[in-house]
This record gives structure tokens, C-alpha cells and sequence, in this order.
């Protein structure tokens, strides 16, 4: 990290993992450029994304060919990123406006399924039903908070959110996803709060 008093900084993190004793491995950045225009006004973005491959991951319960019922594993990449985009204004000491824009988006591509087996252990079989996975969750909150009295506030808070949940977009690239996302209904709300 640099010297926070600056005005525009960036923050990077990284980190990357391997399992020894099985295939999964996989990587973390983190990225996080903010402006301070002056002493109202910050804009800041968090780039966060996240790579799980070939990792292992409860799927379902189902019934083999005896019918008897079973634990399935899968052997999938998870792909994992958010997009946060936050900005403030102060007006004055008593007052200020705050935006937070905020994408989720997990994805699972899974390459091999397995039984579980008394033993504890992981048994390849022939499962073939579609498990891949893609959710999103698309938030804006903006709050106006006026503190008009010590100890006295009133905020103002806007909330719109999307979440969307498809078995068929786990294929999708990024801005593709983003864009289908959008065209999915939003709830809105508005809430009032005097402390």
C-alpha cells in the first residue's frame, strides 16, 4: 500500500494457493485505485477476482443404479469477481452523500463428477447432469445522512438490487454476463431513519 495522505493511490494484493496432495490450485488479486478531488470528494473502485480450479465441491444427493442413495462431488472451476465502485461528498460537518455500486458474480464450470464413499473418499462415476453455475448480485445503495442536532441523525437510503441465478450462463464472458444481468427485473426501496 502507498502513503494514504496522497491523493490518488493505488492498493494491490495478491496471493496465490496450491494443494499438495490433489490438483486444486488457484490465485487471488485484489486491486483498489482511489481519488480524494479534495477534502469532500472521494471516488474509489475495488477490483476483486479469485480463481478456484480444479477444486472439489459438494454437488447433490442421488441414487445410483441399485437405487441407492448417494453423495455426488464435482471437480470445477470457480471463477469469483467483484466490482465495487464507492464515491462520497461531504457538504459540511452536519452532512454528506454516499454512493456504493456493487457487482458479484460467481461462476462453476465443473469438469468431473464422483461419489462419496464410506471411506470418506471420492469414487469417479458417470453422472452427467448439468451443474454449472452462475449467480449475480448487482447492488446500488446511496445514503444522505444530515446530523441536525448532537446525537440526532436522519438518513435518507435508496437501495436497488438484481440477483440472478442461471444454470446455462456459466459459459458467458464477463461483459456479456454484466449485460444480461441488467435486463433482469430490480427491487427498489426507500427508507427514512431519524436517530
Amino acid at each position: 500500500s502507498p502513503d494514504y495522505r496522497k491523493a490518488f493511490i493505488v492498493d494491490l494484493n495478491t496471493d496465490f494457493f496450491r494443494f499438495f496432495d490433489n490438483t486444486t490450485h488457484g490465485f487471488y488479486v485484489s486491486l483498489r485505485p482511489r481519488w480524494r478531488v479534495n477534502d469532500k470528494f472521494t471516488i474509489s473502485h475495488r477490483f476483486n477476482i479469485k480463481r478456484d480450479l480444479s477444486s472439489f465441491g459438494y454437488v447433490n444427493d442421488s441414487l445410483d443404479i441399485n437405487d441407492e442413495p448417494v453423495i455426488i462431488f464435482g471437480r470445477r472451476d470457480i471463477t469469483d469477481i467483484t466490482n465495487t465502485f464507492q464515491s462520497s461528498f461531504i457538504f459540511n460537518n452536519h452532512s454528506s452523500l454516499n454512493l456504493r455500486l456493487r457487482h458479484y458474480w460467481i461462476k462453476g464450470v465443473y469438469d468431473q463428477f464422483y461419489d462419496l464413499n464410506t471411506e470418506g473418499y471420492l469414487e469417479e462415476n458417470n453422472y452427467d447432469k448439468l451443474e454449472d453455475f452462475n449467480y449475480n448480485a448487482f447492488n446500488i445503495d446511496m445514503s444522505y445522512s444530515w446530523f441536525f442536532a448532537p446525537g440526532s441523525e436522519l438518513s435518507l437510503v435508496w437501495k436497488n438490487a438484481i440477483y440472478t441465478y442461471d444454470e446455462n450462463g456459466a459459459e458467458l464472458k464477463y461483459f456479456d454476463n454484466v449485460k444480461n444481468t441488467l435486463k433482469n427485473p430490480s427491487d427498489n426501496s426507500f427508507s427514512i431513519k431519524i436517530l
